[in-house]
């Protein structure tokens, strides 16, 4: 199956998606599971039969269900559970099955790639964002909170925070190049590194 065709198939049959999810974690938490193995399956859907996809999805998504009994009673961002509680997002994204389903599961799959960056990496990616790559202006607003910031040192996290990000969204480029131009993207990771709260912090990477 292509990514479209898997978002497809989850809009068709979200309704008894919802309901055999619940039967293991319940209403509150069915849609949660819903979402989480529609993420999960997204970078594998090429292996999944297009003729015949339902026996591999739901049995995803009944282990995304039981997982979410396990996690019951920890914090409701399991999508940021590594996260420390201060650099969470002010906001989370809303559910997959709502609009369009393959452009919000990029959002979330983004928002966690950036949440797995350094504050400081962040706040370097931010910078460059926000000033359109202008290394001149990034230091001028990076030095009112890191007086003593050189040149090397925001290039360094900048490379960092881009490396990681490559890494991270490896498994899930053929979705992101299917759905949104490069110019979409950098407004979408604007919008999410700026949900983050705190400043850079100062020295080190």
């Amino acid at each position: 199956m292509t990514p479209a065709e898997l978002a497809d198939f989850y809009n068709r049959k979200k309704a008894d998606m919802r309901r055999f999810a619940a039967r293991y974690c319940g209403d509150n938490a069915a849609d949660d599971a819903v979402q989480e193995s529609f993420v999960r399956l997204l970078p594998h859907c090429d292996k999944i039969d297009g003729a015949a996809p339902a026996g591999y999805v739901f049995a995803a998504l009944k282990t995304a269900s039981i997982d979410a009994v396990r996690q019951r009673g920890r914090r409701r961002e399991t999508l940021m559970d590594e996260v420390p509680e201060d650099e969470k997002p002010r906001r989370l994204p809303g559910g997959l099955l709502r609009g369009h389903l393959l452009v919000q599961a990029c959002r979330v799959i983004l928002q966690q790639a950036v949440a797995r960056l350094s504050a400081n990496q962040r706040g370097a990616l931010k910078l460059w964002l926000a000033t359109e790559g202008h290394m001149g202006q990034a230091l001028t607003i990076l030095r009112e909170t890191e007086p003593d910031a050189t040149p090397a040192v925001y290039a360094g996290r900048l490379h960092q925070a881009k490396e990681r990000l490559r890494e991270e969204l490896r498994d899930y480029r053929e979705l992101f190049d299917q759905l949104l131009p490069a110019t979409t993207f950098r407004k979408l990771l604007n919008e999410i590194v700026c949900e983050f709260p705190g400043q850079p912090e100062g020295g080190g990477s």
